[in-house]
């Protein structure tokens, strides 16, 4: 009973919400909701595996989740994300995120976004990442 109370707690339901809205936010909520109504026609009163789940999302969305089964459920860990920054005569010109995943170097969205694996942010009023004149 300890084991169930360990790995069925508030923050492990809390995850899955997470987890679950962005399911529905990569496959769209129509198509989330279609293969939803599709699994439960085809296994009610029955017990199912999360693939039977996956086979009725792909086939209503179009998509294969498999990359996202791995990214989302299989790798443990957070990413990290470490700041760089640019500051010249005090002034903040440019700031990069770099992302690093947890376990595994493939990303689920496929390449990253430049060659050297860095997100720019380009906060509102920037130009091209330099801080506005003072």
């Amino acid at each position: 009973m300890e084991a169930v109370r360990t790995n069925f707690d508030g923050i492990s339901y809390a995850k899955g919400a997470s987890v679950l809205q962005q399911l529905v936010s990569h496959v769209g909520q129509d198509k989330f909701l279609e293969g939803l109504r599709k699994y439960f026609a085809k296994h009610a009163w029955g017990n199912t595996t999360l693939n039977d789940l996956l086979v009725e999302l792909e086939a209503a969305s179009g998509k294969n989740l498999k990359a996202w089964v791995s990214t989302w459920l299989q790798t443990a860990g957070v990413n990290t994300l470490r700041p760089e920054l640019v500051i010249a005569d005090g002034v903040y010109t440019s700031i990069t995120v770099k992302q690093e995943a947890p376990k595994v170097s493939r990303r689920f969205y496929g390449t990253p976004p430049s060659p050297n694996g860095r997100w720019t942010l380009r906060p509102e009023g920037w130009r091209t990442c330099s801080s506005p004149k003072r």
